[in-house]
């Protein structure tokens, strides 16, 4: 993993999940970003392999579920 790979990979995940134009708009940029680490510390303290496909980017949306906008009230 290098930090290229990384930075590609969260501008990934914002473009589908970001609460502006995104596919799914479910959480702000900084939430995604928040995310996308916590999702890398994550496999590497569990020696996972990472791919930064769409299998690890839905992992990054488990990650966010807690804190998706369209389930917090206004």
């Amino acid at each position: 993993m290098n930090l290229k790979e990384f930075i590609h990979f969260v501008k990934y995940v914002d473009s589908f999940y970001n609460d502006v134009d995104g596919i799914y708009k479910i959480a702000t940029s900084d939430q995604i970003e928040d995310a996308c680490i916590k999702f890398v510390v994550n496999a590497i303290e569990k020696k996972t392999e990472l791919h930064y496909d769409s299998i690890d980017r839905e992992s990054v949306r488990k990650i966010l579920e807690p804190s998706y906008s369209i389930f917090i009230p206004a």
